[in-house]
Parts: structure tokens; sequence; C-alpha cells
């Protein structure tokens, strides 16, 4: 569920916005994934187009007649309140289908003043307008309110969509490749959507990114949504209502977790935190001896300690990972082994020199990080680096 509302779209147009080509490429080798990818990627990028507190509240409401209203509806189309079961082969008469555990659903009418409503509302757009588009407007309970009031849900439409009760186990490969193959329609909104897509600017959408859920900050409306959602799907289904605290329990299971698992790493990562802090050299053999490595299984009560595999060395030759010749400065370094500068406040130019005198007369060719590159020695505009304080750039 959050997943769907506040991670999935994101990350999707995320992707289409970076790189078309890549995009397309990628759904066009899983085509049961395609359709839905490219209408994804549309509605998100629209989103995206200027985004504001009245277009996302606008795609909430969407959601939430989708979820609560539209779906149970094409449920009880399927499966009015009368509904029988049958015998799959005899057509035999077995009870009705809504009995017991399998209550008839109710189905909500929109109304803007209904506070239950409004909270779905006005949490998951405070996640798309701070979190997903990172817009920094402070969104009111009583704006909502008022967007709310213009709000009119349109007239319920059956989707089509055919509700499966049970997976049939024989059901072979044929079966399951052609269920999953596009229809003419579908064919058709699939290569309208691409040739769409393909021509649509995005020079000017907004940066966004998926929602990652945390379930203890008070702040971010995560566990607000997830209970506002879970109560109303309550409702549909008469079922009793729960509190954000029964909600954040679950969703992070956290009585267990600190009872048992979490107690237990945390107190063996911390007995290795203090021998490392009581290292002053490099880690060497005798350094690494001290060292040991856990396995827990609280199934079966079984805690296990041992030392530490021998490190790997790196030597001169062919470079498995990219294919290319690497020399290696010490030959046998390891990932353990550093270069300690003691000196401060150096500028860029004096970092490179005193490293390569300490460093076995190196030269430094790329200096940077996973996502930026400080210096390297084919840029253009090194001469106004190297004489900045290296602080100051990176």
């Amino acid at each position: 569920m959050f997943d769907d509302w506040f991670i999935q779209g994101p990350e999707i147009a995320n992707a289409f916005i970076k790189d078309k080509d890549a995009f397309f490429a990628k759904f066009e080798a899983s085509p049961m994934e395609e359709l839905s990818s490219l209408r994804l990627a549309k509605k998100w990028v629209n989103l995206a187009t200027n985004p504001s507190v009245e277009k996302c509240a606008e795609e909430v409401f969407k959601i939430f007649l989708k979820c609560f209203r539209d779906g149970i509806m094409d449920l009880t189309h399927h499966f009015p309140k009368d509904a029988r079961n049958t015998h799959k082969e005899t057509g035999a008469d077995l009870g009705p289908f809504w009995h017991g555990h399998k209550r008839f659903p109710q189905i909500p009418e929109w109304d803007p003043a209904n506070p239950a409503y409004i909270n779905f509302i006005y949490h998951a757009t405070n996640i798309l307008v701070n979190q997903v588009f990172d817009l920094q407007t402070p969104v009111d309970r009583s704006d909502i309110k008022k967007i709310c009031q213009g709000f009119d849900a349109p007239e319920w439409k059956f989707s089509g969509d055919k509700i499966e009760l049970e997976e049939d186990e024989n059901k072979d490969d044929d079966q399951e490749e052609k269920a999953g193959s596009y229809g003419d329609e579908e064919q058709k909104e699939l290569a309208e959507l691409k040739e769409e897509l393909k021509k649509l600017d995005v020079q000017g959408v907004s940066k966004l990114k998926g929602a990652d859920f945390e379930k203890d900050d008070e702040k971010n409306h995560h566990i607000d949504i997830i209970t506002s959602a879970t109560n109303m799907r309550a409702w549909n289904y008469r079922i009793k209502t729960t509190t954000a605290a029964h909600c954040r329990m679950i969703a992070g299971k956290i009585i267990p977790a600190i009872a048992t698992t979490t107690a237990c790493i945390t107190g063996f990562i911390g007995l290795e935190i203090l021998k490392q802090c009581k290292v002053k050299d490099n880690y060497n053999e005798k350094e690494l001896a001290r060292f040991r490595m856990a396995s827990i299984n609280l199934a079966v009560n079984n805690i296990s300690m041992e030392l530490l595999p021998d490190p790997k060395l790196t030597k001169s030759g062919m470079d498995p990972k990219t294919y290319m010749e690497l020399k290696a400065i010490p030959e046998g370094y390891t990932t353990w082994d550093s270069i300690e500068i003691r000196e401060a406040d150096l500028t860029l130019q004096q970092f490179l020199d005193h490293f390569k005198k300490i460093h076995h007369d190196c030269t430094i060719t790329l200096l940077g990080n996973d996502t930026t590159t400080y210096y390297s020695d084919t840029d253009t505009d090194n001469s106004n680096k190297l004489g900045e304080k290296l602080i100051k750039i990176v």
C-alpha cells in the first residue's frame, strides 16, 4: 500500500526522467510490467510538472476513490449480497458467498466534511508535497478542508477487472503466458503511451523521490496514513478500528525485535567497537586477531564466534572486476589498510603533493566519492581549484 502510493511511481518516473532510452529498453525486456510502468511514468511525470498542494490533494482523492469505493463496488458487482458459492465442476450450490468472517462490505459516499476522509487526504498530501516532491510547503488541515470542498466524486464505472478467488494449481505455462498477454486495446494503448512519452520534454520536470518508510518519526505522517487507511478499510468490512500505536507496533514488529535479535546484535557490535577504539595503528595481522565474527540462530539458541577470514590481498595483474591491468601499491594491500594524512588546512595542490610524498610517489588522478568528483587531472578548470582549501572543495 505505502509502496504503491509513495515509492513505486516516483522511482519509475525518476528512471524515465534520467534516461528515456534505458527506461524503454528495460521494460521492453519485461513485457508483463511494460504497460503498467508506462502508465505510472506518465501519471507521475504529469504530477511532477509544476507540482502543487492542489494537484497532490487531487491525486490522493483519486486514490481514496479507487481503494475504498471503486474497488469495493467492483467486488460487489462480481459478488452481490445474495451471491452463492458453487462447485467448480458440478455447479452444485455450496451455500452463500458472504458468510461467517466473509462480510459483505459497505461502500462510502464522498463527504468533504467527514473527518476520516479529511485525515486520509491531509496525511497523504503532506507526504507527496514535502517528501516526494520536496516543495517545503506547509500543508494545514484547514487548507485540505477547503480543497476537498471542490472535489466532486465521479459516478462509479465497472473497471472490467476479473477477480480470481483461488489459483489453479494445474494451470500450465501456456495458460499463464496467455493470461499475461495484452489484448488489442492494450496493445494500442501501449503504442500510444510510448509515442507520447518519447516526445515528452522532461527538462522542466521537478525532481521527485520515493518516501522511505520510517515508523518512528512522529512528524512524517507515515504511521498516520497507514492508520487512516487501515481504519477506512476496517469500516468497509465492519471491523473494529485501531490506533496509531498499534499500527506502529505491527509495521515494525518492534516488541520481538527489541527483546531478541536487535539486543543481541547490538551487544556483539558493541564488543567489536570497543576493540576498535583501542586500536591506534593501522590494522595489521596482530590487530585483526582481536576481532571476531558472530553467527546467531535464535530459533535453536545457537551462538557461535570465530576468527575473521584472512583479508584478501590485492596483487598486481589483471583486475577480475574491470578486466584492466592493475598495479598494487604497495603489493598485497588489503581493504583494512589506509593512508593517514595528519597535515591540517591544506589546499588541494598541497594535498596532492603531500599524498605523493608519503605514499610511494603515487600521483592522484581522480579524487571523489560515489556521487561527486572533487578533482580530475582531465578537467580544464583545475587551475581554479588547486589554490582553494581542500575542506572547502569537499
